[in-house]
């Protein structure tokens, strides 16, 4: 379930670690249990440095500059999608990981509350209905979630934030 209406927060910079691919919205549900065990498998072997107030794992997609909702076929322009955790600094990048720096400014979130397989559902009516009506646009070619809690992709107990940095 989502909340319908985000709460708008100021955020700090973030610096995330993490493992990447290139994929599409035609395409999701292929790529992202081989990064998320990517991430898991070095996580596991190097111990990534978290920072201790966010010891979760971020979900983050990044478009292209142009704006994939206006190609003719949007589901399949690619995007870069990335498994993480964010850090202190991007001092130490593992080998296999890259480093991504968000840059500060205000954000709307959403909380999603249920099974992760379903959360295409949520930024299905994020981006298709209630963009649209907002007045809001997108500050930057990103968003990202946080996955609070969530142990499997079928735990129907997961909690994700989902953030959107925005302009208004």
């Amino acid at each position: 379930m989502l909340n319908k209406e985000p709460k708008f927060v100021m955020l700090d910079k973030k610096n995330i670690i993490g493992v990447t691919t290139l994929a599409s919205l035609e395409e999701m549900g292929s790529p992202e249990p081989i990064v998320w065990g990517l991430f898991y498998n070095i996580n596991n072997n190097v111990s990534i440095k978290r920072k201790a107030a966010y010891p979760f794992t971020y979900e983050l997609e990044i478009w292209s500059e142009k704006d994939a909702r206006m190609t003719s076929e949007p589901s399949k322009e690619k995007f870069m999608y990335m498994v993480g955790v964010e850090v202190d600094d991007l001092n130490e990048i593992p080998h296999g990981c890259i480093g991504k720096t968000l840059p500060a400014g205000e954000h709307a979130i959403f909380t999603y509350t249920g099974k992760p397989i379903y959360i295409l559902r949520a930024y299905m009516y994020i981006f298709k209905e209630w963009f649209p009506k907002s007045g809001i646009t997108m500050a930057y070619n990103y968003n990202y979630a946080y996955y609070k809690k969530a142990d499997s992709p079928h735990d129907s107990n997961s909690e994700i934030e989902i953030f959107l940095p925005i302009k208004r």
